[in-house]
């Protein structure tokens, strides 16, 4: 694991290559970030700072992420419109960057349709959080 700042730690990258930060920031890239929603809100705060910093490296094509209203927001949309405008985000981008401290079954979802997209994936968690035994899930 590697510290990134925002007291986060990356915890892993598919498939096998090495990306970094760094390298991001050499490209104009789209980025879907994923966060925990309906699984909780209380980091809607770090997401939105997390989506502040990946706007360095490109278009953060799922902002809404971070906006506290976002369950208001989305209100009038049913569940297969929110589902299938974040999958066609999700096949329009070049990375996910998801905050998995929180545990989501969304956020795991778009991890796996991530994976079978051959999609570069950057996991986000706070080992300071107390939710260690659940990271492993990630790599079952």
């Amino acid at each position: 694991m590697v510290k990134i700042g925002l007291n986060c730690t990356f915890v892993c990258s598919i498939p096998d290559k090495a990306y970094s930060w760094a390298s991001l920031a050499t490209m104009s890239r789209e980025i879907y970030f994923g966060g925990s929603i309906s699984g909780g809100r209380d980091d809607a705060d770090l997401y939105a700072r997390l989506i502040e910093q990946l706007r360095q490296y490109g278009k953060a094509l799922t902002e809404h992420v971070g906006n506290s209203s976002v369950e208001e927001d989305e209100k009038d949309l049913s569940d297969k419109e929110i589902h299938d405008r974040d999958m066609e985000w999700l096949n329009e981008c070049d990375y996910l960057v998801a905050e998995v401290t929180q545990p989501s079954l969304g956020v795991g979802y778009e991890i796996g349709r991530a994976v079978d997209l051959k999609k570069t994936i950057l996991c986000l968690f706070r080992p300071q959080s107390g939710k260690g035994e659940l990271i492993s899930l990630i790599f079952i």
